[in-house]
């Protein structure tokens, strides 16, 4: 979690006391053993925005040929895809 004062805020603001100051003990912990057990790295970094990159790719391929995902029309999947991919762009 790259904005530790975001978390900080987050955790002010949802816990109680002793769950804060239990939290605040344990998060450097926490957090360095997720990144471990996830692998979130550089490397793992790389290849996401990679399959990211390939997947935007095939979307803008279709898009070229259709206005909409799934043909004429706007459908689930064109407000999934824009609600997902606004995320990864933020």
């Amino acid at each position: 979690f790259e904005n530790t004062q975001l978390l900080e805020e987050l955790v002010d603001i949802n816990f109680g006391g002793l769950q804060k100051m239990s939290f605040k003990a344990i998060e450097p912990i926490m957090m360095k053993r997720m990144k471990r057990l996830l692998r979130i790295n550089r490397k793992g970094l790389e290849k996401s925005l990679g399959y990211i990159e390939k997947e935007v790719n095939a979307v803008d391929s279709i898009l070229e040929k259709q206005p909409f995902l799934c043909g004429d029309k706007f459908s689930a999947a064109d407000l999934s895809f824009f609600a997902l991919s606004t995320a990864v762009s933020s």
